[in-house]
């Protein structure tokens, strides 16, 4: 078609221009064939006018079925509206895709057929920069949902009507609703604002409309459930053509900052009204905080201490040794703990007990020091004037240190007898005569344990002098014999020679003395012949004189200095000796040996010399009268449960294996037996059961002892025979318990025969 056939004169020179100038792509398409284009669609395309006048539109078109839906979707407008807009992309000639907004009109040519006029614009751009704002406002929301503050834009109208067009996630977090329950209506969010805040907070949101002022305001809300919350809104102003004014900030929730600053105040308050001195030093030692209380123990008022360094205070007293130690630990970001004898300003001296903190930051490194100070001036003084009645105290606390350790390190010989053997038992096939011999093993060893123990309760009787001792027919070959069995082991895993010598004959061997106590002299000196001697040899044994036994532990070890000789058989001066040369062989356990030694009538010496070994001598009178307090066993025949009448007992016991050790060393004897783990129970059994012949009762229970239930026993019931049990075993147990209304008394471990007898004698008494 041609133009001037549908134009002509003035009009068509008009449109001529628009056609030719137009800035969008103008074309007329004749049955989708290019008829004509502008020179806009020429730059659009990148096809010049002859390229494309006379070819069909599929030309511009990527793809047919992008051309076909072009052409369906554009007729259909067309019929339904007399026009018709679709965006679609064409191809370039350069085979670049564009977005295209491509509009059309139609018109019918002279030879009918159909016609469009089309414009053509490139919206590729605006098509980007669309999809860039749409990845924008995606990222915005997925940053602004898992971002817990709120982010807002909120709106006052002129006439004062709040609005919030626009709400984040996070204002679920601050007011406890949505953002589509604030869109049109501000009161959910007014509803939660704490009372005595509302009035102030929308105050200042007025001035803040008012002046166009920035707006930042702290205050509390109430949410359901929670505690009280506190939040901070930051927000900028604009006023709008409309005369309103929206505001975009956030909302952030600053509770735990508020506390942070509420436990800091209070922190600080307690700081400066400490009676403590308290400082804070930089890295170097220079004062940058310090309290009133330092003020006041140093005589410097608080604006010369700050920014002096702590030589300030320092009394010239220390070694430059102390101050290196000090600076060494704190710099390493330990703690040092220690007195300080430093000087105030007016020059006097002063004693302060001072504890040195790091400070460190996230990063791991010491950025301040923190130095808490107390005056112990006075306390010093006092403790000056007390030293004579403290050391004094201080010794009778080694003694009594140095006599446990010694007995723990005797406990476990025959702990180890015990232990040992009870594992040995364990072992498949063995003999008849084995088992009997482990078996007899394992109740000497407890047996001499059980004495050990009793020696601890009676640490006092030693001192005192009053230190029972038992004395009886006792094997001097059998004693040498099994501490001979015992410790080969021991010597044989140091490649150290143990030998015995035993001159007399079995029979000749018997002296009356107290067996446990020779055991522990005799035991102690050859355990620390072992320990101190690291090879050769170490021999034992005994040589007979007139009247006394001459017993000798000699070694190959290393010996002891001449001026330690005497000194390790004072009473437990070995606990305060820093030189473990001054004690060769001896032991904690020396100064017991010697008190043994001369309760039993004897006396200690030793003969050594430094790096070739030691001689231990003790003597033992051959025969020796009973000491008083000498105990005396009781004796049962053999038949003792026989010579009892069935008893109905009760059994007041905590421990389970107590319980069950008396249970069946009794069950001979019993028609009945009622068993209880509490005080308060036994006092109502008893009640119920009038008829109890005999009660256990132990003496520490829970809820109510042994004394106390025995007590009120006895309120009702005087004829019962009460024996009390326990595992203290102390001095005095016995008289507390028959005071509380017992009738005897056996400490544990329990022998059987033991129990048997007492209970033959009180039920013999009480008939």
């Amino acid at each position: 078609m041609n133009i001037k056939e549908e134009a002509s004169g003035e009009a068509f020179d008009r449109l001529q221009s628009i056609f030719l100038a137009a800035p969008i792509g103008i074309g007329f398409l004749v049955d989708r064939v290019f008829a004509e284009v502008n020179p806009k669609f020429s730059e659009i395309t990148g096809y010049s006018r002859d390229e494309v006048i006379g070819k069909n539109s599929i030309m511009v078109y990527p793809s047919k079925e992008e051309y076909d839906f072009v052409g369906e979707e554009k007729y259909r407008q067309i019929r339904e509206r007399g026009t018709g807009s679709v965006v679609t992309k064409w191809r370039r000639k350069d085979g670049i895709i564009i977005d295209i907004l491509l509009s059309s009109t139609p018109f019918d040519s002279k030879d009918n057929s159909k016609g469009v006029t089309f414009t053509a614009q490139d919206i590729t751009d605006r098509k980007l920069a669309q999809e860039k704002l749409r990845e924008k406002d995606i990222q915005f929301r997925k940053l602004s949902a898992n971002v817990p503050d709120m982010i807002y834009q909120f709106t006052r109208s002129p006439e004062g009507k709040y609005t919030v067009p626009i709400a984040s996630e996070g204002i679920k977090n601050i007011f406890g609703c949505s953002p589509e329950d604030v869109l049109d209506d501000f009161a959910p969010i007014a509803k939660v604002i704490h009372p005595d805040d509302a009035a102030r907070v929308i105050d200042d949101i007025e001035n803040s409309a008012k002046h166009i002022s920035y707006f930042t305001c702290e205050f509390r809300v109430l949410l359901p459930g929670k505690p009280v919350q506190w939040i901070l809104s930051r927000s900028t102003p604009e006023r709008l053509p409309d005369g309103s004014v929206t505001w975009y900030g956030f909302n952030v929730n600053i509770t735990t900052t508020k506390n942070s600053q509420e436990q800091l105040f209070k922190l600080s308050r307690a700081v400066e009204q400490s009676s403590n001195a308290i400082m804070i030093t930089d890295v170097k030692g220079v004062i940058e905080y310090a309290n009133p209380a330092a003020s006041e123990l140093t005589g410097y008022p608080n604006e010369e201490l700050t920014g002096s360094n702590t030589r300030l205070l320092n009394s010239g007293e220390h070694t430059k040794e102390f101050y290196t130690h000090l600076w060494s630990t704190i710099s390493s970001g330990n703690k040092w703990v220690g007195e300080m004898h430093n000087r105030r300003k007016d020059g006097e001296l002063y004693w302060q007990a001072t504890t040195i903190s790091p400070i460190i930051n996230e990063r791991g490194e010491i950025v301040n020091y923190l130095a808490i100070k107390k005056d112990v001036t006075q306390e010093k003084r006092m403790a000056a004037e007390l030293t004579e009645a403290k050391e004094r105290a201080e010794e009778s606390d080694r003694l009594k240190s140095a006599f446990l350790a010694n007995m723990s390190h005797e406990i476990r010989t025959p702990m180890n007898g015990i232990l040992g053997f009870s594992n040995l038992l364990k072992e498949q096939g063995l003999t008849g005569d084995q088992q009997q011999e482990y078996i007899l093993i394992i109740e000497k060893s407890g047996a001499r344990m059980l004495n050990i123990i009793n020696d601890i309760t009676e640490i006092a009787k030693i001192e005192s002098g009053l230190m029972n001792v038992t004395i009886s027919q006792t094997s001097i070959n059998e004693q040498v014999d099994y501490i001979y069995n015992l410790l080969s082991p021991d010597a044989e895993a140091k490649r150290v020679l143990l030998l015995c010598k035993k001159p007399l004959f079995v029979k000749d061997s018997i002296i009356n003395t107290d067996r446990e106590k020779l055991y522990a002299i005799l035991s102690n000196l050859v355990k620390n012949a072992i320990k101190f001697t690291s090879k050769g040899s170490i021999e034992f044994g005994y040589t007979k004189g007139e009247e006394f036994l001459e017993f000798f532990v000699k070694d190959t070890g290393v010996g002891i200095p001449v001026n330690r000789q005497k000194a390790i058989f004072e009473r437990f001066v070995q606990a305060d000796i820093l030189n473990i040369k001054a004690s060769q062989g001896a032991g904690l356990g020396l100064s017991i040996s010697k008190a043994y030694v001369e309760m039993l009538g004897g006396k200690i010496w030793v003969e050594s010399t430094e790096g070739k070994g030691s001689t231990f001598f003790f003597t033992l009178p051959l025969c020796k009268k009973n000491s008083k307090g000498n105990s005396k066993n009781l004796k049962i025949d053999n038949n003792m449960e026989e010579s009892i009448d069935k008893l109905k007992i009760l059994l007041a016991e905590d421990d389970e294996t107590s319980e069950l050790l008396i249970e069946v060393g009794v069950r001979k004897i019993c028609k009945e037996m009622l068993k209880t783990r509490s005080g308060i129970d036994a006092i109502n059994i008893c009640r119920a059961n009038p008829d109890i012949d005999l009660i256990f009762m132990d003496i520490q229970m829970p809820g109510l002892n042994g004394y106390e239930a025995t007590r009120q026993i006895r309120s009702f019931n005087k004829n019962v025979v009460i024996i009390a049990q326990t595992a203290y075993g102390l001095s005095g147990d016995r008289e507390k318990a028959i005071e509380a209304g017992c009738n005897d008394y056996i400490s544990k471990p329990i022998c059987i025969s033991d129990l048997l007898a007492l209970i033959k004698k009180n039920l013999n008494t009480s008939n």
